[in-house]
């Protein structure tokens, strides 16, 4: 006779955690992007061999004259380690995007949406960055220019000071955190000023308009940091256009693109395709229906009046201008995404 007593169902295997999948696939992207660019180096510098040449002599057009950080770096490495200077751009490049994809999957693991979702909710999230990472790394490819990746860990590594309080008592913390973002302002005022000063400008905006939830430092100190921060990174920008490097010019190009970016919808296409994500995300905000903390809004703020000056005085077809905000905004989208699409309670639970 057959046994025909009920068995008991298999014990359902917990679903594992997502994030160490994540940070190796991030990673692998990365290196297989930064492989891509150091051809696309190789090539510039057999296009044009004094491309480079031109920035480090220090008769370059503006505005890549006043962007000198991340060539001198370069050019120093390659003279102290006997290296092509397209070889340290990439290695730059690719420390530069670990330093970014570490600080924003620290974010994104770290905010709430994500910590309060359920496991698949999380292996979603943790797959639209990846989507997020190859999709904004493939359009450096197009142009690329070596300040772009350096310039969007600046901004990461900024916005995780400004969520995240550093180790100590409070005033060490509080002093570490402040002299960390005056810090990196310095260092964004020779690599490319204006991301840095627009993301400061944002965090004077909220704390001045808004709650100020979720920031590192207390409201009113956080609102002095940013203004001094602000300040610095606007003192390098001066000091690189009337001081040191007075004569550049622009040269043939137009410093005022407002009128030729307007001229037809052709311009708006190629951002239409590549920052299709951050206009979803920001429309998704101003229409009330996500609630980002602070930081997070700061940025976003800062991304606007980023926004505004790239249609003023910037080409609206060269995408990677506006990239580095675009890849300091991913963990926003993810966490927009993740309760959008996967758990809409998330936003009551939350925020």
């Amino acid at each position: 006779m057959p046994d025909r007593s009920p068995r008991s169902a298999p014990p359902v295997q917990p679903i594992a955690r997502p994030e160490p999948s994540i940070r190796v696939v991030v990673v692998i992207l990365i290196a297989a992007v930064i492989f891509l660019e150091f051809w696309v180096y190789s090539l510039q510098l057999h296009q044009n061999p004094r491309f480079f040449l031109d920035i480090l002599q220090g008769i370059a057009d503006a505005p890549a004259q006043y962007r000198i950080g991340v060539v001198f770096a370069a050019d120093w490495l390659a003279r102290h380690t006997h290296q092509a200077i397209h070889h340290t751009l990439v290695l730059i490049d690719f420390c530069s995007a670990l330093a970014m994809t570490g600080a924003l999957t620290t974010l994104l693991f770290r905010s709430p949406v994500y910590r309060r979702a359920e496991r698949v909710a999380q292996w979603f999230g943790g797959a639209v960055f990846c989507l997020l990472t190859l999709n904004y790394l493939l359009w450096l490819t197009w142009y690329v220019r070596p300040e772009t990746l350096t310039s969007a860990a600046l901004l990461s590594l900024t916005l995780l000071l400004l969520s995240i309080p550093m180790p100590g008592g409070a005033v060490l913390s509080r002093s570490l955190g402040i002299a960390g973002m005056i810090g990196l302002s310095a260092v964004a005022g020779i690599v490319r000023a204006d991301l840095q000063a627009t993301l400061h400008a944002g965090v004077c905006l909220i704390c001045l308009l808004g709650p100020g939830r979720g920031f590192a430092l207390p409201r009113w100190l956080q609102f002095g940091a940013s203004a001094l921060s602000l300040l610095v990174a606007c003192a390098c920008q001066y000091y690189m256009m009337h001081v040191r490097y007075p004569h550049a010019t622009y040269g043939s190009s137009p410093v005022l693109m407002l009128f030729s970016n307007l001229r037809g919808p052709l311009p708006w296409v190629v951002p239409a395709l590549a920052l299709f994500p951050w206009f979803w995300t920001t429309f998704t905000v101003l229409r009330g229906r996500f609630r980002p903390e602070g930081p997070a809004l700061s940025a976003l703020a800062g991304s606007l009046l980023f926004f505004c000056m790239w249609m003023t005085v910037g080409r609206f077809d060269e995408v990677r201008i506006f990239l580095p905000y675009a890849l300091t905004l991913m963990p926003l989208t993810v966490t927009v995404a993740m309760t959008r699409l996967i758990q809409p309670d998330l936003d009551s639970r939350v925020e």
